[in-house]
């Protein structure tokens, strides 16, 4: 029986910004694209885990770059791509269980994204990346949530759009969707008896 169901945000809940915000910033500034993607993503990981702060990252970012810009507002300029994915909250609300989220963010990202979505009043729990200095698909997340809602992997639900994730969760002995859209996944929670 699944005592709790566990949801990745990003691509689930909320819309992946990095893909928009790349090309738009590549074009710009007139930069090759897969490797600004490669230094926002090397910045932003180490940001996740907590080595260094969100303004560290986004200095490291445009400083590779030799961009003269204000790190807070090209951050500002990149979560403004950020939106909630239809009808998502609404099949939260729906749920018989309790919910969570483990979610891979920096600080700055977090505290825009909980605050637009309002997501710590809309889950049980909640557990970010950099607060415990660890990212998914590694299992010290994972292995909090099962500490702090006292069950056992098989009684957890785990919800992901990154596979890498799903078959984290699985290796655990968590039951796991591959989430796709609100369709898929609202038949799958009706198989699982959880809507």
């Amino acid at each position: 029986m699944i005592k709790l169901i566990l949801f990745d945000l990003n691509g689930v809940f909320i819309t992946i910004e990095d893909e928009l915000f790349v090309e738009e910033f590549s074009k710009q500034y007139h930069l090759d694209k897969k490797k600004f993607q490669d230094v926002y993503d090397q910045f932003t990981i180490q940001a996740e885990y907590g080595k260094i702060s969100s303004e560290e990252a986004w200095k490291k970012i445009l400083g590779y770059f030799k961009i003269k810009e204000n790190p807070k507002k090209m951050f500002q300029k990149a979560m403004r791509f950020k939106k909630e994915i239809p009808d998502m909250f609404a099949l939260l609300k729906r749920i018989k269980t309790k919910t969570a989220f483990i979610t891979n963010y920096y600080p700055w990202a977090w505290e825009f994204i909980n605050k637009k979505f309002s997501l710590e009043k809309r889950f049980d729990f909640g557990i970010v990346s950099f607060q415990i200095q660890s990212r998914k698909p590694e299992p010290q997340g994972f292995q909090m949530m099962l500490k702090h809602f006292k069950v056992a992997p098989k009684e957890v639900l785990f919800i992901d759009d990154g596979i890498k994730n799903v078959k984290a969760a699985q290796k655990l002995g968590m039951e796991a969707i591959h989430f796709q859209n609100k369709e898929q996944l609202e038949k799958e929670l009706k198989r699982f008896g959880v809507v």
